[in-house]
């Protein structure tokens, strides 16, 4: 069983995870998401992921990844991680968490 993993985020941070993802035998790197779709569309052709994405909703509900590795500004970590939980996904932070009043769960 392959781990289907897709990153979001893809600056010079997504590099070193892409690579390191394509080293496990276990792990696919199956899609990769950026506000800029070319960002994410050379991403994509860089690592041999699947599908580039710049809606980060949409990826989610079409991938169904088992891991989502954030690789964001650390503004947007919070409200990314919970909504990539809601969705069934383990989250990996690459930045500090800053919990913004926005994304506060009551």
């Amino acid at each position: 069983m392959s781990l289907r993993v897709a990153i979001v985020g893809c600056g010079k941070a997504a590099e070193n995870h892409a690579a390191e993802i394509r080293k496990r035998y276990d792990a696919e790197l199956l899609a990769a998401c950026d506000s800029e779709l070319l960002m994410a569309e050379q991403s994509c052709f860089r690592h041999g992921a699947g599908t580039p994405y710049s809606d980060f909703r949409r990826m989610l509900d079409e991938q169904c990844p088992d891991v989502v590795h954030l690789t964001t500004p650390p503004q947007s970590h919070c409200s990314l991680a919970l909504e990539s939980m809601d969705a069934g996904c383990h989250v990996f932070v690459e930045k500090p968490w800053l919990k913004t009043e926005k994304a506060r769960r009551k």
